[in-house]
């Protein structure tokens, strides 16, 4: 009774005073946040100019081609050195005493990806410093503190990508990273450092005209909201078969916008919900975490919905004997 009292009596009066110093604090950092990131991009448009290009009395001609990994048109600045020692299974890489870890097998991991996508280095000998770039990047994302991140990179089960590809023909991720993709094609958010390792750039500045795939986005409503806009745009303008099987919360507490409007699409030929707390993520921090962290149990529903048009969904038809097995992979791991 005292706590509820003191909270209904010095509550208003303590927001009161903290309020401009909490707005302060956070205005500041917002204006700090906008100046670095002004100079970080003149930095980098200082070391990666545009080529030049001839002068043309008419517009590129669109037409279509085949979908190949993103890679920046200058060739590569000279890259410095960096040191790989491994502790146990933990691959570790060292540059002017900073260091990034990665464990063994994503290390080998992120070698096949490059090996498939980097044409500009046989050799390898940019692959260290590449990779470094890429972890460095990530960490800075995910923030230093456990798990701080991690949730922006959770990604499906194995056996459920496995069912999508036999199932449904799905070879490429709308929402990844070369960290935690299971194909070697997919979009993300860094071409530039993602794009040696199969990234084909963010997928909302992607327009594939025909194929199947699969779309887990971070849980961000407006991110959320731009991508069905974006759907439903290539769906209305293709006429080959495009599928996407859209994996999003089932939040109605309240509804988000991008799950109402995918609900009454007419590209919509089936949807199913997967129960909370009877279906996993992987880790998003799966590539430094221990083994038996690398999947958690899902705290919320999870939607599943199948966007096609009239010949994705004439191949890729969402039949109950298809949805069957789908919904078996679903089935957590045994803890």
């Amino acid at each position: 009774d005292r706590l509820e009292h003191l909270r209904k009596q010095c509550g208003p009066h303590l927001t009161a005073v903290a309020k401009d110093s909490v707005e302060g604090i956070c205005s500041k950092i917002y204006q700090l946040s906008v100046e670095y990131s002004r100079r970080l991009r003149s930095i980098h448009l200082a070391l990666l100019p545009d080529p030049p290009t001839e002068a043309s009395g008419s517009p590129p001609q669109q037409r279509l081609v085949y979908c190949f990994p993103v890679r920046l048109a200058p060739p590569s600045p000279p890259l410095p050195r960096v040191e790989l020692h491994f502790e146990n299974d933990v691959a570790c890489l060292r540059f002017k005493g900073e260091m990034v870890k990665v464990n063994r097998g994503h290390f080998s991991k992120l070698e096949l990806l490059y090996r498939y996508s980097c044409i500009d280095d046989p050799r390898f000998e940019k692959f260290l410093t590449r990779v470094w770039c890429l972890l460095k990047r990530y960490q800075v994302l995910f923030g230093s503190g456990a798990n701080e991140g991690s949730g922006l990179q959770g990604a499906l089960p194995v056996p459920v990508f496995e069912a999508l590809m036999r199932q449904f023909g799905v070879s490429f991720e709308c929402f990844a990273s070369p960290l935690n993709c299971y194909f070697k094609q997919f979009s993300s958010a860094f071409p530039d450092t993602d794009g040696y390792f199969g990234s084909r750039g963010p997928f909302l500045s992607f327009c594939p005209v025909s194929g199947s795939f699969e779309a887990n986005p971070p849980f961000c409503e407006e991110l959320m909201d731009a991508m069905v806009t974006h759907f439903e745009g290539l769906l209305e303008k293709s006429s080959e078969p495009l599928s996407f099987i859209v994996f999003v919360p089932e939040w109605r507490d309240p509804v988000t916008p991008a799950l109402t409007r995918m609900e009454a699409s007419r590209f919509l030929r089936h949807q199913m919900t997967v129960t909370a707390f009877e279906h996993e993520y992987r880790s998003g921090s799966q590539h430094i975490c221990k083994r038996d962290e690398m999947y958690y149990r899902a705290v919320h529903g999870n939607a599943v919905i199948f966007l096609q048009n009239d010949a994705g969904f004439s191949k890729w038809a969402p039949t109950p004997e298809r949805l069957a097995e789908l919904t078996a992979a679903y089935q957590p791991s045994p803890s």
